[in-house]
């Protein structure tokens, strides 16, 4: 089978990605997109240390847009800024590819490539904190490579806005220190070091003003380290060593550029049409590899310096992703880091590039984007109204903090007394059953109902959901159950159980 090779426009392309961004957002928003949103509505937790400037950032973009009159839905908002900045993403990231001399016609489909692999994709359709630093961490690289040229200025818009994508979130250290130590290797200028080190006191200055200011704190080096590292002191963020690293990593290291879930299972029982993408882009990917020349290497000479630089940022961000565990939220920026390397080091026939592009696009706008816009995976508007509905009554529940942070955005009430973590949950928190056990009976006690949807069979089964499974029945055995309501969702019917003593 014959392929032409398609002529288009890169701008073009990229509007085509920006309009895809805009109208298919996420219908399942995470339990951070929530609690940011209801944040930013409500003028709360503004300066999270992780992502010090995401939450204000969308809290001026939401009131400006009040002051001009409009009456917007603050989660919807977001969405579209996410949108908008993967979008500045792409153009920047056309314009490092120009500045690599890379062709025309391989460029577009590597923006493509970028553009839909499904790690930044999700997120450029979702309330959430990875992509404004990705775009100026991209800014920063750009100016970077232009500084190649010896303007000194360049390096000091370099060191700029990477440290600005540092205060968009933490993890873009890495990408900031990245450069750094390519800017040691290839200028070994003192002048062209300083300008790029100077930006790094508006981190310093952020960071010190909101702890004086905001938190209404001493500025102490306790005080600093505590604030600037709480994500880890919260626990927020996981880390460790093991099996378990290697295995997430590996797996979400796939799912960054394909989407690789168990959902795709129930929507081929819902409808076995939709194998039909599966087929198209596995043939796509076949005859992208069987291209006359579908590879080999460029001769690069100047070029090599930059794309060790890059390949160094990748492992550096891919460590660690993989000491947090494999989090996959740590990985949404390997795609850009991948190409630059790629794009500089080989040359792709332009056919294969693009069906390869192609088939990336179908497959996770089917399989992912798509279906997160149409389907409401869990439903959970219906348990979140018999919880408003039964204020009195207790909710035990195996979502509570997604619930929690839902009812937060609806109603602006932080902290629902009447919704407590599930058995399986208070045990990892290492909190005391016991507690939960007196909290159920003192409300039986006083004649107030109890529920849970505990007992709900889990939509994927692995290790993790059988032990959290066990850990859920042995604790209710001891209780009287019985199914009183029951609401459908993508993968199952969830029931919710009233408890009583037997």
């Amino acid at each position: 089978m014959k392929f032409k090779e398609i002529k288009i426009s890169p701008h073009f392309v990229i509007l085509i990605l920006f309009s895809l961004y805009i109208f298919f957002p996420t219908n399942n928003s995470t339990i951070d997109a929530y609690g940011y949103a209801a944040g930013i509505k409500y003028g709360n937790e503004l300066f999270n240390p992780h992502h010090l400037f995401y939450s204000a950032t969308g809290y001026l973009l939401f009131n400006f847009l009040q002051w001009l009159g409009f009456s917007l839905d603050t989660l919807e908002v977001m969405k579209v800024l996410n949108a908008s900045f993967a979008t500045f993403s792409l153009l920047i990231f056309k314009n490092i590819l120009e500045v690599n001399n890379i062709n025309k016609k391989e460029l577009t489909s590597w923006i493509i490539i970028a553009g839909t692999s499904f790690g930044f994709w999700r997120f450029a359709t979702e309330n959430e904190t990875y992509i404004i630093p990705i775009a100026f961490s991209l800014l920063g690289s750009l100016y970077f490579l232009k500084s190649l040229k010896k303007h000194k200025t360049n390096f000091l818009l370099a060191g700029f806005f990477s440290a600005l994508a540092c205060l968009y979130h933490q993890i873009h250290f890495f990408w900031w220190f990245g450069l750094f130590i390519g800017i040691l290797i290839y200028s070994k200028k003192i002048k062209n070091i300083f300008w790029y080190l100077l930006p790094v006191l508006i981190v310093f200055l952020s960071y010190a003003l909101i702890i004086v200011f905001y938190n209404k704190q001493q500025l102490s080096f306790s005080n600093i380290i505590h604030f600037v590292f709480l994500e880890f002191f919260k626990g927020g963020v996981r880390t460790g060593s093991g099996l378990d690293n290697l295995l997430f990593t590996t797996i979400n290291f796939i799912r960054t550029f394909f989407q690789a879930h168990g959902l795709m299972l129930f929507l081929f029982k819902k409808n076995i049409l939709y194998i039909l993408p599966t087929i198209v882009s596995i043939i796509l990917i076949f005859f992208s590899i069987f291209q006359k020349n579908f590879l080999r290497l460029k001769k690069i000479k100047q070029q090599t310096l930059i794309s060790k630089i890059f390949i160094f940022i990748f492992f550096l961000q891919l460590a660690f992703a993989f000491y947090s565990i494999g989090n996959s939220e740590f990985m949404v920026m390997l795609p850009f880091l991948a190409i630059i390397p790629l794009s500089i080091f080989f040359q792709f026939n332009k056919k294969s590039l693009q069906l390869i592009a192609l088939s990336l696009l179908i497959w996770n706008f089917s399989y992912g984007i798509l279906p997160n816009n149409f389907i409401d995976y869990s439903n959970n508007k219906v348990l979140i109204s018999k919880i408003l509905e039964n204020q009195n009554s207790l909710f035990i529940l195996k979502e509570d903090i997604q619930i929690q942070n839902e009812i937060y955005y609806k109603t602006g009430i932080e902290d629902i007394a009447n919704v407590l973590k599930s058995p399986s949950e208070t045990k990892i928190k290492n909190r005391s059953l016991i507690k939960l056990d007196n909290s159920i009976q003192d409300h039986l006690k006083n004649n107030k109902k109890v529920y849970t949807d505990c007992l709900n069979e889990n939509n994927v089964i692995n290790r993790a959901c059988l032990i959290k499974n066990n850990t859920n029945k042995q604790f209710f055995i001891k209780y009287n159950l019985t199914a009183v309501d029951s609401f459908k969702t993508l993968f199952n019917s969830k029931y919710l159980f009233e408890i009583k003593n037997n």
